[in-house]
């Protein structure tokens, strides 16, 4: 399946706006962190949950999860979407506020507000 990454952005932020409290747990029960897109059979992180609504199967998904480099940015390189492009940097960003327990609400609008700084600065 072929991933629009401007989509994935308005999903991402969709989810997040339903859920803007839930905070990722990327951990394993012994403390190792252990991000992935899903867990017992469901779409587990934030842009897991906007990738299933995108029409991105739970097979793919795990697909995901199995890979070597697992970052949405080296997904999505895979899939021939432009890593260099802003909407799959802002992805990258937000996947990381989130994987470092950041609430899906607030890893939305810190990245904004660091892409806003950014493109004042350039």
């Amino acid at each position: 399946m072929s991933i629009d990454a401007a989509a994935l952005v308005r999903e991402v932020r969709a989810v997040a706006n339903e859920h803007p409290r839930h905070v990722y747990d990327g951990y394993t029960e012994d403390g190792r962190k252990r991000c992935v897109y899903t867990r017992n059979g469901a779409p587990s992180c934030l842009i897991g949950h906007a990738a299933l609504r995108l029409g991105v199967s739970l097979d793919q998904l795990r697909d995901w999860d199995g890979r070597t480099l697992t970052g949405i940015e080296d997904v999505l390189a895979a899939e021939g979407v432009d890593r260099e492009s802003s909407e799959v940097q802002w992805l990258d960003h937000v996947q990381f506020e989130q994987d470092h327990r950041r609430s899906w609400g607030e890893a939305v609008r810190f990245v904004d507000e660091l892409f806003r700084t950014w493109n004042r600065g350039a």
